[in-house]
């Protein structure tokens, strides 16, 4: 893919992950008793989410999910943003993504892929500090790289960043933004 595409792409991804960053999800909490020692250190996160600000129509609305599935074997982040204008790549403003997050088979690590209906595909490693979740896309799969972090606030709200480092530069924030529990 030529660098033209390539900046096209992130430009749209940034427009597309605003709403991402600034959403939620739609199941309560995840009582500590309901999660396996394995997936600790994403509890925090699991529910339904909405974001801060998303009833202001002209930046867009949306929510996303984080739950189980497979019989607690992956966890499934699904996001439906609507935003506050169409795109060439989202006619009608709407853009949908999937992650699947999973243990890496044989470490105590997870792996994560992301996928939206822009037709973009991120395979990210994970980190942990103390309520904090940090996804970090692959080297070198891509020149470009990609970072998302999920913070929990003392509130209980989400702090969500998304940072994008073109090839041969460091991370530098392109979306930030709040989610609360539903």
């Amino acid at each position: 893919m030529d660098s033209d595409n390539r900046l096209s792409q992130v430009s749209t991804m940034k427009s597309s992950l605003l709403l991402l960053l600034l959403l939620g999800l739609t199941q309560s909490q995840v009582s500590a008793a309901e999660v396996p020692e394995t997936w600790k250190p994403f509890q925090f996160m699991m529910g339904d989410w909405v974001g801060v600000g998303a009833e202001k129509s002209s930046q867009g609305t949306g929510e996303f999910s984080l739950q189980f599935d497979l019989g607690q074997k992956i966890l499934v982040r699904k996001n439906r943003a609507k935003l506050g204008q169409s795109t060439a790549q989202l006619p009608g403003g709407l853009h949908e993504d999937l992650m699947v997050i999973y243990p890496q088979a044989g470490t105590h690590r997870f792996r994560a892929d992301y996928f939206d209906n822009e037709g973009n595909v991120i395979h990210y490693g994970i980190t942990f500090a103390e309520h904090k979740v940090v996804f970090e896309s692959d080297e070198p799969a891509s020149p470009t790289r990609f970072r998302l972090t999920y913070e929990l606030k003392p509130d209980g709200s989400l702090n969500i960043d998304f940072a994008i480092a073109p090839p041969g530069k460091s991370f530098q924030t392109c979306l930030s933004g709040a989610a609360k529990r539903k």
